[in-house]
């Protein structure tokens, strides 16, 4: 039997940040570079507010070895957003192996994993080029005059936009927004993105999730999968 040691790894204290309705940054050094990121990312999120009507944007939270918690304020008040910063370190993603079959096997057995394991609502992979290649969307997916398929590409762009003004260190794994009437999760793929709908996701389960449908998609070149139409939600 060995006796194992813990060895305590030195941590970063986090780091604070705010950003005023007039756009002045406080906090620690280097700080402009993330608020000018947050911004833009928090702008972009908000444009999907009317298309999901799910309400004002309340939290943005990268899940990364360094963890963003970004809280926007809609008050009357001088703060506008603040944000918490702390490096976790790097994290070796466990490898997972190529199952059997092609791009859209992978596509369809993530959806599930994504609908099973994080109670998504409805989830979707959409392309570089913006086009949705999946989606796995209950029955009944419109709501009243929303209809959710209708709208993915929209929601997807948006997305990506978010992702792409974060730092690649504060995204590695995902992002997810926390909306008053649910929660969205995007994970950047190989230059493509999954995304689903919840009402909330458990980070401590996603982080891991989020590594194994990497995993499973990556080997794949999802610009040869057809665009996404009517049959996928039959299978």
């Amino acid at each position: 039997m060995f006796e194992t040691t813990n060895i305590a790894t030195p941590r970063v204290p986090r780091r604070r940040i705010a950003i005023t309705t007039d756009g002045a940054v406080t906090g620690a050094d280097g700080a402009d570079q993330l608020a000018a990121a947050l911004r833009y990312a928090t702008r972009m999120a908000g444009q999907i507010e009317p298309l999901l009507d799910i309400g004002r944007l309340q939290w943005l939270t990268a899940l990364s070895g360094t963890a963003v918690t970004a809280r926007l304020g809609h008050g009357a008040g001088e703060v506008l957003l603040t944000a918490e910063v702390e490096d976790r370190g790097t994290r070796q993603p466990t490898p997972v192996s190529v199952a059997a079959g092609g791009a859209n096997t992978a596509i369809r057995k993530c959806l599930r994993r994504v609908r099973d394991d994080l109670y998504a609502d409805w989830s979707a992979v959409m392309t570089w080029d913006k086009r949705i290649v999946g989606a796995l969307l209950p029955e009944g997916s419109r709501s009243g005059s929303l209809d959710v398929g209708a709208v993915l590409p929209e929601v997807g762009l948006r997305l990506q936009a978010v992702l792409a003004s974060l730092d690649e260190t504060s995204r590695e794994t995902a992002v997810v927004l926390e909306y008053r009437g649910g929660s969205l999760l995007a994970a950047a793929v190989e230059g493509d993105v999954l995304f689903a709908f919840a009402d909330k996701f458990d980070t401590e389960v996603a982080v891991p999730l989020i590594d194994k449908v990497r995993s499973v998609l990556a080997p794949h070149d999802l610009d040869l999968v057809w665009t996404w139409g009517e049959s996928w939600t039959q299978r």
